[in-house]
């Protein structure tokens, strides 16, 4: 038997300054501010309760682990050494 996802294209969006792919994320959302110097990584449900947001730099960029949670939509507060961002992530299942 074969299943499908339902994601027909995966694309990078840049908001403001902050840019973060894929999108809709899977297992894990890349995040990079072109000023640098991510240092903060907060996830939170629709319900407004704080999440573990597991996260590793990579050079300017951060990889931010999804692989544990539901398919939904939660926020992401990004903090810079000069700004905060606030998104909103889909995560699908893979």
């Amino acid at each position: 038997t074969s299943t499908y996802s339902a994601v027909r294209a995966v694309e990078r969006v840049a908001s403001g300054s902050l840019e973060r792919w894929p999108v809709p994320a899977t297992d894990h959302l890349w995040l990079r501010s072109p000023q640098g110097g991510i240092n903060g990584v907060e996830l939170w449900n629709m319900n407004g309760k704080r999440l573990p947001a597991p996260f590793v730099l990579h050079g300017g960029d951060a990889r931010l682990d999804l692989s544990g949670l539901p398919t939904g939509t939660y926020v992401i507060h990004v903090h810079t050494w000069s700004s905060s961002y606030r998104e909103q992530v889909v995560k699908v299942d893979p």
